[in-house]
């Protein structure tokens, strides 16, 4: 396999992200979300969240995984979106590779690569929500030191209310 490098994030990958995203999502969420949901999912509207991240938002960092000339994954961190304490944590925002690359060890690698950034934050600790029906991104985090704290909210995708689990990690 070809070396994998790992590069900040510009306005110029706000396409390939949302093709990496929305590639992963129709994969990793086939049978657990419905096909109308997945297939509602729009490029445009992707890309145009992405460039808005990418352009306007420079508390966050996108983190873009590259395999020869190419992207194949990208994560994001920044400080927590929904601030409960004054202390605050750092967030893991998002973790996506396109399916062709999964179980190769490059989602561990990236996750590495995002977890080193998060510890150079002013924050001492990490958090991030999963979707509960995501058995296998549960088990991943779980694998790499990430514990759930038994918080859970829930988010709407299309017709579809979906409980997220929050965990949780010390970034010292």
């Amino acid at each position: 396999m070809p070396e994998i490098t790992f590069r900040r994030g510009a306005p110029s990958d706000a396409a390939v992200l949302a093709e990496i995203n929305i590639e992963s999502w129709r994969v990793a969420f086939r049978g657990l979300f419905s096909d109308d949901t997945l297939s509602r999912m729009s490029m445009t509207e992707q890309t145009a969240r992405f460039d808005r991240i990418l352009s306007e938002q420079p508390e966050v960092e996108v983190w873009v995984a590259v395999q020869g000339t190419g992207a194949v994954g990208y994560g994001t961190i920044g400080p927590e979106r929904a601030v409960e304490s004054a202390a605050g944590m750092c967030e893991l925002r998002a973790l996506y590779l396109r399916p062709v690359i999964w179980r190769r060890g490059v989602g561990r690698r990236l996750h590495d690569q995002l977890l080193d950034r998060m510890a150079k934050t002013q924050f001492d600790n990490a958090m991030l929500w999963v979707f509960e029906i995501n058995a296998r991104a549960r088990a991943f985090y779980e694998a790499l030191g990430w514990a759930p704290t038994g918080e859970t909210d829930e988010i709407r995708l299309g017709d579809e209310l979906q409980v997220i689990r929050r965990y949780e990690r010390s970034l010292t």
